[in-house]
């Protein structure tokens, strides 16, 4: 973790990190590492957020000059944009996570037959435990869309949200999308997981829609 806002202690931060290296080395031990550039406000000015990418390429070129040192990303947080952490999070934790790629799978197939332009899976702690994006414009919107949907829902009763058919089904529209928001769970004694989706418009064919939820269940709690 490295703090972007004070500049005298990026090296010092270089230097914690040789440390660091060094002590796997003499444990024998390869672990991946994931640096966290923290600060980045966006209330800063366009000035300083330069002068800070400067640093974060400093940094970066510094680090893998080594080529003791394993870097698997680089991540660009502030506690003042909640997606930037969720998302950060979310792509590490998922490295360790053994069905991983099947959710990935499951997902990006089913988004393709569907039309929609994003997807995500999001569990109990705000972890997006899987998704797809149709591209970096639709990533933006939908991670920066998680937390307010996941606040929304701690403040409704899903009884609130059924349509006309009883389906506890969240359909809202924002940044000119159309996002549909549901919670799942295998029973009432599993934890819940809900399903973000983004597209251009309010349909969904339920089966489908359903099907997916069917098969998220059976990896998420087999």
């Amino acid at each position: 973790m490295v703090d972007i806002q004070n500049h005298q202690r990026v090296q010092e931060s270089l230097s914690y990190l040789n440390d660091v290296i060094t002590q796997f080395k003499k444990l024998e031990i390869n672990p991946p590492i994931f640096i966290f550039f923290h600060k980045y406000d966006p209330a800063l000015t366009r000035n300083v957020n330069q002068e800070f990418d400067k640093i974060l390429l400093y940094f970066r070129e510094k680090v893998l000059s080594n080529p003791e040192v394993k870097i698997t990303s680089f991540y660009k947080t502030t506690i003042y944009n909640l997606s930037t952490v969720i998302s950060a999070m979310s792509e590490i934790l998922l490295t360790l996570y053994p069905k991983a790629n099947l959710i990935q799978e499951t997902i990006s197939e089913f988004a393709t037959k569907s039309d929609f332009e994003g997807i995500e899976i999001i569990d109990q702690n705000s972890f997006i435990v899987g998704w797809y994006y149709k591209d970096e414009k639709i990533k933006d919107i939908l991670v920066a869309s998680t937390p307010y949907f996941l606040s929304l829902n701690t403040s409704l009763d899903y009884a609130d949200t059924m349509d006309h058919e009883g389906e506890d089904i969240m359909i809202l529209q924002r940044f000119g999308k159309y996002f549909i928001f549901k919670k799942f769970s295998l029973n009432k004694e599993a934890v819940p997981y809900y399903v973000l989706i983004s597209k251009d418009n309010p349909e969904i064919n339920k089966e489908e829609f359903k099907a997916l939820i069917n098969l998220l269940c059976e990896i998420l709690y087999k």
